[in-house]
């Protein structure tokens, strides 16, 4: 997980209250005051190819929490970060709570695109807060008064809470933020292990290759190693947050 910057400009679907986004909002509201149950919301909306596009852009093409890139086969979610529909502060929680944040379910600022695994095998409803008495409830509330437990790569420099010890992801802050993360994201998972593992290992073979036929001294195969590396780690790159560290740890 890296820092997202995401783009000031909204998509035009999400574009001020006059919006198809902001219609659909003061809709929501609206039922959510009649007792309405269950909320409807738009994909086509909150999913258009507009706003899709632009987080491609913004995310590099990658899913804000593992890095995976999204590939054409599979597009990709738009991830609520605050869930539109309903909430629940642990994954072993039987029921969800609902409504959830329905007023941000055309927020620009609360959306992000991630791999269908991240967000509907791991995150889906669970939005724990350090304090859940500070929940927002409704659209009237302060969300300014909410501590999220998950890291929010838009707002949040997740190297501050997460780094890795090879491929392997470690919650390094002392409130446990980082780890609570890792853990309902699934970021250690046995398919992201084998292929970061696999990324990191590729270099390492090529270099054993030539040093085992005495091609290389050792300070020419660590030059190589972090020129390698050095390549990795700009945002549009694929697992980037594992070669910083990787890079950082030589």
């Amino acid at each position: 997980m890296i820092r997202i910057k995401k783009s000031a400009t909204i998509p035009k679907p999400l574009d001020g209250p006059d919006s198809l986004g902001g219609t659909a909002t003061e809709l929501l509201i609206e039922a959510v005051a009649q007792n309405v149950d269950p909320l409807k919301f738009s994909n086509s909306i909150y999913g258009h190819d507009k706003v899709k596009d632009q987080l491609k852009r913004d995310q590099h093409g990658k899913c804000d929490f593992c890095e995976g890139k999204i590939l054409a086969h599979n597009y990709g979610d738009v991830e609520h970060f605050r869930p539109k529909a309903g909430w629940k502060q642990t994954a072993t929680d039987k029921k969800i709570v609902k409504p959830g944040y329905y007023w941000l379910a055309y927020a620009w600022s609360n959306m992000m695109l991630s791999c269908t695994l991240c967000n509907q095998r791991h995150k889906g409803n669970i939005f724990p807060l350090r304090n859940p008495k500070s929940r927002a409830k409704s659209n009237v509330d302060k969300l300014s008064r909410e501590k999220p437990v998950f890291i929010d790569p838009t707002t949040e420099d997740p190297g501050r809470f997460i780094v890795f010890k090879a491929e392997v992801c470690v919650g390094i802050d002392p409130e446990g933020r980082g780890e609570k993360t890792i853990e309902a994201l699934g970021l250690n998972r046995p398919d992201l292990l084998e292929d970061r593992r696999e990324r990191l290992e590729k270099v390492d073979n090529t270099l054993r290759t030539f040093e085992s036929q005495g091609q290389l001294t050792k300070e020419v195969s660590i030059e190589i190693r972090r020129n390698f590396l050095e390549q990795c780690i700009a945002d549009t790159e694929e697992y980037a947050a594992m070669h910083r560290c990787a890079l950082a740890a030589m």
